[in-house]
């Protein structure tokens, strides 16, 4: 399985199998690691990599949380995420945001909410932000339109992909007629 690792702007792919009770990870640089990954407390991973030419066994306790698809490990003081491996979409499929129906980027809280129904918006606007593990992620309106519905309220708690805001196009002002007519 493909897994990509973001760590601030930086994309990594790496490379997963797993192979009995342990996962063969192989990294960018080619290098190779045979990893036993276990669940110790809640929330916490316990890895172990023993090496074949090496008496020596590495061990790491990482903390992590599940958040939609993605996990977040916390280790050495950052945080690192995961997300399962996507080809991009071909050009010619819509985006999802297009219906105007805005879905949570991943699971976590709205820590604002900055439109409510019936209020005219501007395509890009800010519409929402929604928190995870410091981490925002800020709904932008794909078009200009009005919003129709708010599905969640400030402070609530979001999975990924719930409905958050839903807007309807802006619709085109109708063009004025002129009137013929036979008077002068």
């Amino acid at each position: 399985m493909k897994l990509q690792f973001i760590h601030g702007d930086a994309l990594i792919t790496l490379e997963a199998e797993r192979t009995g009770d342990s996962w063969t990870v192989l990294l960018p640089d080619g290098s190779s690691h045979s990893l036993t990954v276990a669940r110790t407390e809640e929330d916490v991973l316990h890895l172990t990599e023993t090496k074949a030419d090496s008496p020596l066994v590495h061990s790491w306790r990482v903390p992590f949380a599940s958040a939609g698809d993605n996990l977040d490990f916390s280790y050495g003081g950052n945080t690192y995420r995961f997300q399962p491996y996507r080809t991009r979409a071909s050009a010619s499929k819509t985006p999802k945001s297009s219906s105007g129906i805005l879905t949570a980027p991943m699971t976590g809280v709205v820590s604002e909410m900055l439109v409510a129904v019936g209020e005219t918006v501007t395509a890009y606007q800010p519409l929402a932000v929604i928190e995870a593990m410091k981490v925002m992620s800020t709904l932008d309106a794909p078009f200009a339109g009005t919003v129709k519905a708010v599905h969640v309220k400030a402070l609530q708690q979001v999975t990924h992909g719930a409905p958050v805001i839903e807007i309807v196009p802006a619709e085109t002002a109708p063009s004025p007629k002129t009137e013929t007519g036979d008077n002068p």
